[in-house]
């Protein structure tokens, strides 16, 4: 299976980037957990942020230094792996499905 990465310096895999954010999310759940904040909905957010960076263009910049222009932000490709229908299918409502493609799409605060 191919490694992709997350980040370069140093190089990080996305596996290596989520499990280390996923045990950042259980510290906080642990220190604070009377915190107002849907932790299902925080967990998945987690797990999905940087899925969008699985393709060529992401990857080639991260590994050779290659700019696309016509780059689509990491955090907009992340949205498709949204499993949605799941999500319906679990109880979870149309208001909570969009908080989470929110969080997920705008994790970091870009112009595009």
């Amino acid at each position: 299976m191919k490694q992709y990465l997350a980040k370069s310096q140093p190089q990080e895999t996305i596996q290596e980037h989520t499990d280390k954010l996923i045990s950042n999310y259980n510290l906080l759940k642990t220190i604070y957990p009377n915190l107002k904040v849907d932790w299902d909905i925080l967990k998945m957010a987690c797990l999905y942020h940087d899925l969008g960076k699985m393709n060529r263009k992401f990857q080639d910049k991260i590994c050779f230094g290659k700019i696309c222009e016509d780059e689509i932000p990491h955090g907009i490709l992340s949205l498709s792996f949204i499993p949605v229908k799941k999500l319906k299918l679990l109880g979870y409502s149309n208001d909570e499905i969009k908080i989470l493609a929110h969080a997920i799409g705008y994790h970091h605060e870009r112009e595009f």
